[in-house]
């Protein structure tokens, strides 16, 4: 209790008047009464006694014991002059907006003061430390990334002087493209609305025709007559046609002429996009370009000489996440990459039911188990491959794709002949995996993407597996068939047939080749020398040894 009385002392500038006291209770000894024998009580300390009633004697804080109002923690009164709280300081508000020069960043302006509004006037108003910081009446600014004087209605901020990179406009609909604002040129099949109004290539549609059959677009592509088309599906019911830059296109012409009549051939949708162009009543109609693109990629599954593929769906079953950057390509580029990857997808699905089915026609033909132990390990291979393109196909799409299901009727036949499972072996595996896999190490070594080449490196080495099985496959049953070479010949000679000679149809794709998809250019090229350099020789071969045996 000496010790902290001492402490408040000092702190009430009584130091002297502290170590005296110390000084005085030091001498202060017992009073004995020497004839009663008794003890008296010491002389009461006059700083202890409570004089005002308060609760508080000058030893416990209490600088004026005359005042019960007047104590160490009492409510200071404001310009009244007294030290209520015994601190030596009377609390003051010279501006008399009702808070003290301790709580007031300036005690000399009314205004001004801890729950005074900021306002835009370059002064701390209420007090927080920050000038104009959240004032009512700051202006709202827009993000401008692309700096075509157009902001973000999305990215808004709030300040009284205009911040760097951003404007008072907020009509950009695309602030990453400095080409896209209100009033801006609409350019034709870009698919993007170029000015900002809310419709996409909102311009007259070029003249097309809706193609009687899918030989119609191929005989005109053959001759080089690259011409747009129009495809036209029935009106919705609430009778407003979907924006051409959201249809599927790739659906819509299969609706309306079906497959290529080349087994080995799919789609390929191209630019102009238009539409809808209200040409026909009570339906949509759009136009866009169509050319049949024939690289083969992996073994597909045919079935009575038709290719089947599964139709694309929104599915999370069949995709992963992947670290691709897909943001500098325009969105013709976009769509027409994702068709691209999707088409591999949909092939290296359907190549698990043919895998399947090559299963079952080696165990019908008495094949030995390294054979069928690559056959069985192939289909888990295809199923990797799949989910890889899906995943890629999905990044750019940006929503999760997967296959529905595939259609497998008719894909074994009640008896399988040996001369069957051989020609399919040919096409399919022979000229069809040797292509994938030389496909694959191409666009291995010149993908830029890390995440896409590290999926061609896994499929080239996978189909390079692949196209080995089958040309194993092949000499087993000329070994045991040599009769078979006759039709061994033909079935190359006929897959040879397929390639669609595309020398004056070059598109300018090269842009593809970093994302993973072959080029037009260099895929001809490619398998023109695959073909010369590695199919032709190796087949030969096979039917040299074929021919040998039998004349034996």
């Amino acid at each position: 209790m000496n010790q902290l009385r001492h402490q408040i002392l000092l702190a009430m500038g009584l130091g002297s008047l502290a170590i005296s006291l110390l000084g005085c209770e030091a001498e202060v000894k017992p009073i004995v009464d020497t004839d009663n024998n008794i003890e008296d009580t010491a002389i009461a300390d006059p700083l202890d006694i409570d004089n005002d009633g308060d609760g508080f004697t000058e030893n416990e804080g209490d600088c004026d014991d005359t005042d019960s109002t007047i104590y160490e923690g009492a409510d200071e009164i404001i310009n009244d002059g007294i030290d209520q709280n015994c601190d030596e300081e009377d609390l003051l508000d010279s501006d008399l907006d009702g808070f003290a020069a301790d709580v007031d960043c300036n005690d000399e302006d009314a205004l001004i003061h801890p729950e005074a509004e900021e306002i835009c006037d370059g002064i701390d108003n209420d007090c927080d430390g920050d000038t104009d910081s959240d004032a009512i009446d700051a202006s709202t600014w827009y993000a401008d990334t692309d700096q075509d004087e157009y902001g973000d209605s999305l990215a808004p901020m709030d300040a009284c002087e205009q911040p760097v990179g951003y404007v008072a406009d907020m009509t950009d609909c695309n602030d990453s493209d400095s080409s896209v604002y209100p009033g801006a040129e609409e350019i034709p099949d870009d698919r993007i609305d170029n000015n900002c109004d809310g419709d996409v290539d909102e311009i007259e549609c070029p003249g097309a025709s809706i193609p009687a059959s899918a030989s119609v677009i191929e005989n005109n592509f053959e001759s080089g007559n690259l011409i747009p088309y129009m495809f036209c599906e029935a009106l919705p019911n609430n009778g407003t046609c979907t924006p051409a830059d959201q249809i599927d296109a790739y659906q819509l012409v299969n609706e309306t002429v079906g497959s290529p009549t080349d087994n080995w051939c799919d789609w390929y949708i191209t630019p102009p996009y238009c539409g809808p162009t209200g040409d026909v009543a009570s339906e949509c109609c759009y136009v866009f370009g169509v050319d049949p693109s024939c690289i083969a990629v992996g073994r597909p599954l045919t079935i009575n000489g038709e290719a089947r593929t599964a139709n694309v769906i929104g599915s999370k079953d069949w995709t992963r996440k992947i670290n691709a950057d897909f943001s500098d390509l325009s969105v013709a580029q976009k769509d027409h990459l994702l068709q691209e990857w999707l088409r591999a997808a949909r092939e290296e699905h359907a190549s698990i039911a043919s895998f399947a089915r090559f299963a079952l026609e080696l165990l019908s033909l008495g094949a030995p188990p390294d054979l069928l132990a690559g056959a069985t390990r192939a289909q888990a291979d295809e199923i990797a491959h799949a989910r890889s393109c899906f995943a890629v196909a999905s990044q750019i799409a940006g929503r999760e794709l997967g296959p529905a299901e595939l259609d497998i009727s008719g894909a074994l036949s009640n008896s399988i002949a040996t001369k069957d499972v051989m020609i399919n072996i040919i096409i399919e595996g022979c000229i069809n995996e040797t292509l994938a896999a030389a496909e694959a190490v191409w666009l291995k070594e010149r993908c830029t993407v890390p995440s896409i080449q590290k999926i061609l490196a896994q499929i080239a080495d996978d189909e390079s597996r692949h196209a080995a099985l089958a040309w194993k496959s092949l000499r087993w049953i000329l070994q045991r068939n040599p009769e078979l070479q006759p039709v061994a010949q033909d079935a190359f000679a006929i897959g040879k047939s397929n390639f669609v000679d595309t020398d004056v149809q070059v598109q300018a794709d090269s842009w593809m080749t970093p994302f993973g998809r072959m080029p037009s250019q260099e895929g001809l090229r490619l398998r023109k020398n695959v073909w010369a350099k590695v199919i032709a020789p190796c087949a030969m071969v096979a039917s040299t040894k074929a021919a040998d045996k039998l004349a034996v």
